[in-house]
């Protein structure tokens, strides 16, 4: 038995003590259940409920945010993650700029594993990440002066990805050097995006 309670946002939500799901709590943190209530289970979601439930709790256990700040409403199943023996789950914790999704899966689940979000990149990887991104975007990248990187502004975002800003100098195909700033926004799996724009 146990009774159902749980801050969502800044709303105490509050229920009759019932008997439910409960996740194994392997690092001995107070995760109280949320109401069964709060969430909507669609058609894709419903056949899953009662191991959704245990998941939000593994989520509540590995994110301390999701613990405070947890948005019922997000949870869907991925359309993209996942497979039909493995569906992925995920819901939305913290607000605003500083929300992020937690991913889950049925397996997860059922092995009780960890489903903590992902992490930002430490920032001498993020500042290897982003060299090598650029090097390989330049035209001569033997000529690309990357000595100002050591002062590029990071941004961390909450769902693990981070956005690098820098300058650096690189020669044209006329042996021509000119400056450039470079933007890298990068991946917790290391995956970069970026883009270039000339200075002078």
């Amino acid at each position: 038995m146990y009774c159902r309670s749980a801050f969502i946002g800044l709303l105490l939500l509050s229920g009759a003590c019932s008997d439910g799901p409960t996740a194994r709590n392997t690092e001995n943190i107070d995760v109280t259940p949320i109401p069964e209530q709060a969430f909507y289970f669609g058609a894709k979601e419903a056949p899953y409920k009662e191991l959704i439930l245990r998941g939000i709790q593994m989520v509540q256990r590995d994110n301390p945010v999701c613990r405070k700040d947890i948005q019922p409403y997000s949870l869907a199943m991925s359309p993209s993650k996942g497979t039909a023996d493995d569906p992925v789950f995920f819901i939305t914790c913290g607000s605003d700029a500083k929300a992020f999704n937690v991913w889950f899966s049925k397996s997860q689940i059922e092995n009780d594993q960890s489903v903590k979000a992902p992490e930002n990149l430490p920032r001498a990887k993020l500042l290897s990440l982003c060299e090598d991104w650029i090097r390989s975007q330049a035209t001569n990248p033997h000529t690309v002066d990357m000595s100002l990187i050591v002062n590029a502004r990071i941004e961390n975002f909450a769902n693990g990805n981070s956005r690098l800003s820098t300058t650096f100098n690189a020669k044209n195909k006329l042996n021509q050097e000119s400056k450039f700033g470079a933007t890298c926004l990068v991946e917790p799996d290391g995956q970069v995006e970026g883009q270039v724009t000339l200075l002078n």
